[in-house]
């Protein structure tokens, strides 16, 4: 199959699925914005990045007198309701945890609901709905296997005559807009203190296991694949129609420009990219040519790192295996739960 934007949002601007480093922010009427800090640094961030797994640690540090309070935010790709039943890559995470200096630390969630690129939260708040009811779409094409509450007859009316119903095989109920989740931890920052945070989940990769169709133009652009690289990928691969080539692989995206909200970006960066066998693939949109530190691992490590793209990172000629397209979707964690 050719890879297709599954995911499309105002934060996540690529066709590939992808997380964030985590980025100062802030809650500005129920929307979530990035800020910036001059006082606390990322002074250090390791980031591994495998076909089934992203793990980070960062150092941060407060340089200034006071301590600072701030916020964290992690937001989850954005997703709609899934008539057409084509399989697709949203809600919790597999494996999320985040630890701030060795411990779980709680979070809140913050729900948007966006039409046509404009905000109806608030809208949708004052007809009645719940966060619940807007994040798991209640009716004819909900992407979870839970429940919510459904729609009420005068609340169908209302979002009928302002067009975010849309019409399906049994009814005319299918919501038509597009939910925005993200995790907010609100942090202190002691002065002149290090608070390390870790994080780890199962990424959404766009196209995944078994195969991908490739055209080497494509995998030029989305992965800045080079000579060296599709001469190996042509030798593991199959021909198939239209010049096109087939062989087990997926994409991962990473976001990686939210670090430049930190003072300094990443003062001390480390990149390793895992590949699950000697015989695999990695191609990826960086910086600098990146070394083999062991016969799995790709690595780079900068200083002073302000990243001026994000990661798209492809995974080729690896062993057939469990995906997400196998794996039942979980909703996210919804504020109340």
């Amino acid at each position: 199959m050719k890879i297709r934007p599954l995911l499309a949002s105002v934060v996540f601007a690529a066709s590939i699925s992808a997380f964030a480093n985590d980025g100062i922010g802030g809650v500005d009427t129920g929307n979530i914005t990035l800020g910036h800090t001059d006082k606390v640094a990322m002074a250090k961030e390791v980031l591994d990045i495998a076909p089934d797994r992203i793990s980070v640690d960062y150092e941060f540090l407060n340089e200034s007198a006071n301590d600072v309070h701030e916020s964290l935010i992690f937001p989850l790709p954005p997703y709609g309701a899934d008539a057409s039943q084509e399989p697709g890559y949203w809600g919790q995470p597999h494996g999320f945890r985040i630890l701030v200096d060795g411990e779980s630390k709680s979070f809140s969630t913050h729900v948007s609901a966006r039409f046509k690129g404009k905000d109806i939260t608030a809208q949708l708040h004052a007809l009645g709905l719940t966060d619940r009811q807007i994040a798991l779409l209640p009716g004819e094409g909900a992407p979870f296997d839970v429940t919510a509450k459904p729609f009420t007859p005068a609340q169908m009316n209302a979002m009928r005559q302002r067009g975010w119903l849309e019409a399906g095989a049994q009814s005319d109920s299918i919501p038509a807009w597009e939910v925005s989740v993200a995790y907010v931890w609100y942090l202190t920052f002691p002065a002149g203190k290090v608070v390390r945070v870790h994080h780890e989940y199962r990424p959404f990769p766009t196209v995944g296991i078994p195969t991908i169709d490739m055209h080497p133009s494509e995998l030029r652009e989305q992965a800045c694949a080079d000579n060296a690289f599709l001469s190996d990928w042509k030798k593991v691969s199959q021909p198939t129609a239209d010049d096109a080539r087939q062989t087990n692989g997926l994409f991962v995206g990473y976001i990686l420009k939210t670090a430049n909200t930190w003072k300094d970006g990443s003062r001390d960066f480390t990149l390793r990219l895992h590949r699950p066998t000697p015989a695999g693939l990695i191609s990826t949109c960086f910086e600098g040519k990146g070394q083999y530190t062991d016969p799995l691992t790709l690595s780079w490590h900068l200083n002073d790192f302000h990243p001026r793209r994000d990661l798209s990172i492809y995974f080729g000629n690896i062993p057939e295996q469990d995906s997400d397209k196998s794996e039942k979707r979980v909703p996210p964690v919804l504020p109340g739960e």
